[in-house]
């Protein structure tokens, strides 16, 4: 019998064929073959607008609720009968300033869950991947993503060159030139971006909901390339 509770596995926001799902009994479940697992709500949206343009169907999204949670959610979820069915397993965080550091600490989590006697029988035929952007072979086969830093800058990145990012460009040089200096220039960024929008927001994911975000960037084709190889 698995050591892990499994009450944590039960993942606040679910995209299923590209619909957000609110079904209590379905949130209970991974209910498809193919897997991934995200930092947060605001990711499960964005990518859930992201994978109906890129017309994938096949793809179960779950958040595990922050970076810092990922070691605490992942047993959790392999411990639970439903996680027998995944085949393929994505995994996304953003680097927060070193890539390999972040990678390392998703790999720590899967090593761990692999030489765990308890569940072992789960997670056996698991190959770990040797860098991030890659996947394993085994079952499932498994893939880290780590965004370089964070997904803010790649949202920063397809609005590039846009009126509203010149005058956010602006108020920042503003900022700078008074000594004042945001602790997170990309999340400032952002915030004042999505607030010179005709209908503004705060999150990222309901921004992507509202076509502000263009998906047809080369900044999105590494990750594009990622969750089409799930």
């Amino acid at each position: 019998m698995s050591v892990y509770s499994i009450e944590n596995s039960i993942s606040s926001v679910v995209s299923i064929y590209g619909t957000i799902v609110k079904d209590k009994d379905i949130l209970k479940e991974v209910q498809l073959t193919k897997l991934l697992l995200v930092e947060g709500s605001d990711e499960v949206n964005f990518l859930n607008e992201f994978v109906k343009e890129l017309k994938i169907k096949d793809l179960e999204i779950r958040d595990y609720r922050g970076k810092n949670n990922f070691k605490n959610f992942f047993p959790d979820l392999v411990a639970t009968e439903s996680f027998k069915k995944v085949k393929s397993l994505g995994i996304i965080r953003d680097a927060d300033g070193n890539i390999q550091n972040a990678f390392i600490s998703i790999r720590d989590v899967l090593e761990k869950i692999k030489n765990d006697e308890t569940i072992k029988n789960r997670f056996k035929n698991a190959s770990l991947p040797d860098k991030d952007k890659e996947f394993s072979c085994g079952n499932p086969k498994i893939g880290v993503f780590i965004i370089n830093p964070m997904l803010e800058n790649l949202c920063l990145q397809m609005v590039e060159g846009t009126k509203n990012m010149s005058c956010v460009e602006d108020y920042l040089k503003c900022l700078h030139n008074n000594k004042i200096f945001p602790k997170n220039e990309y999340k400032a960024k952002i915030l004042t971006f999505l607030a010179s929008m005709p209908k503004a927001t705060n999150c990222i994911g309901h921004a992507a909901k509202k076509n502000y975000w263009d998906f047809k960037s080369k900044c999105m084709d590494d990750v594009k390339k990622f969750l089409e190889s799930l």
